[in-house]
């Protein structure tokens, strides 16, 4: 039904820990709990919070009420409602059914009630606490005690332990439905950093994922748990890169930054953005007369590396079809392979022609004048992002 926004439940003896100032405290408090379990003389005996902090305080000068207290916080800011199971509860009480909160538990009942009332449970009829009755589930006496207040009714009961929840409820007489964890079905699908905040996010992300429909695509789960906070916080840190800069404008180059586009127009939007759609094609053929020798590279050195493409396959895929009748003055055929040797020479008779080259691509140069003017507007300094080809972030301003 509650759900710790965290990868286990140990997880918040770090963060009291972290709270408290105490570094040890997240080890001892777990060697104090399997103490004070150890002492139990009866096998369905349940610790309580208390019996723990008796067993932890022997051991520490801390204050034992304070940092009870300090546990307890901890678990309601972390604490949330199982959607899946708060579902259920809501159809049920929509149909009037009594519904009976069992759980096996060291926190005291008070504190599991506000646990309830903070994740929107209400309107349940009874609640039992192993530690409150020293009866539990693991053994089956909590279901027997049940069974003595309410002879004869038919209880369904739902849970995520399968001995616990389902066998031992059955032995008793009761119906049952296993609910496979959250930490089950996740089987460590989502790591973080292994620190009280990667956690945190571990547990989150789980949580969301695995909590109820757990039928989501790959590529959904991937952008929930990494690329979604990913491309929101480097929105965020271009916002303030802009800002720190006094930037108009933002433009987006397309494609690759299409996403980060549509987020930051939808999160943020404290300057104007405009997407761009532009290709690193169009690109060098409008830089080509400051950029020639990079324009080259970039069109026909890795052609040259890979070795299979003829002189005039290269030129016509490049846009430079026009060129193919000149290829004949440098001593090599249209059908001359293009390799190192050969790029030299191709390379040259790019030169030999630039002002040709240029004059043809003057109109695009136009166009592309015409449209950049109308993606920049009024903006007198812009900030520009793209995504290059060995997936690093390009910034100019």
């Amino acid at each position: 039904m509650i759900l710790r926004s965290s990868k286990n439940p140990k997880d918040i003896f770090a963060l009291v820990a972290l709270k408290i100032g105490y570094e040890s405290f997240a080890k001892l408090r777990v060697e104090a709990e399997e103490k004070a379990r150890k002492k139990c003389s009866r096998k369905d005996c349940e610790v309580s919070l208390r019996q723990i902090y008796d067993e932890l305080c022997q051991w520490t000068n801390l204050d034992k009420e304070a940092t009870m207290q300090a546990e307890i916080d901890m678990e309601l800011a972390l604490c949330v409602p199982n959607s899946y199971m708060k579902r259920i509860f809501d159809t049920m009480r929509a149909y009037g059914k009594p519904i009976m909160i069992v759980t096996d538990m060291y926190l005291p009942q008070t504190v599991i009630e506000k646990l309830l009332q903070k994740c929107g449970y209400f309107g349940y009829s009874e609640i039992y606490v192993s530690n409150e009755l020293q009866k539990s589930k693991a053994t089956g006496t909590l279901y027997e005690y049940i069974n003595e207040l309410h002879p004869g009714s038919s209880i369904l009961h739902l849970g995520d332990n399968y001995q616990s929840d389902v066998l031992n409820a059955q032995k008793t007489g009761w119906s049952a439905y296993y609910y496979s964890s959250v930490q089950s079905a996740a089987n460590n699908k989502f790591q973080c950093c292994e620190s009280p905040v990667g956690n945190l996010y571990t547990g989150r992300c789980c949580n969301r994922l695995f909590a109820a429909s757990r039928d989501y695509t790959p590529g959904y789960m991937h952008g929930y748990a990494y690329g979604g906070v990913l491309s929101v916080g480097y929105c965020k840190w271009l916002e303030a890169f802009a800002l720190d800069h006094q930037a108009d404008k933002i433009l987006f180059l397309a494609r690759d930054s299409e996403i980060f586009d549509a987020i930051y127009k939808k999160y943020l939007h404290r300057i104007d953005t405009c997407y761009m759609v532009v290709s690193r094609f169009s690109m060098w053929q409008i830089v080509f007369d400051i950029h020639t020798e990079e324009y080259i590279r970039f069109f026909f050195w890795n052609r040259a590396l890979a070795e299979n493409t003829t002189i005039k396959d290269a030129l016509v895929e490049t846009g430079l079809d026009f060129l193919v009748d000149f290829i004949k003055e440098y001593d090599i055929t249209a059908d001359t392979i293009l390799d190192k040797n050969s790029y030299e020479i191709t390379r040259q008779m790019i030169y030999d022609r630039r002002e040709l080259i240029s004059e043809k691509l003057q109109p695009m140069r136009a166009a592309a004048e015409e449209y950049f003017s109308e993606c920049f507007g009024d903006a007198k300094k812009v900030v520009v992002s793209d995504i290059g080809w060995i997936a690093h972030e390009t910034f100019r301003t």
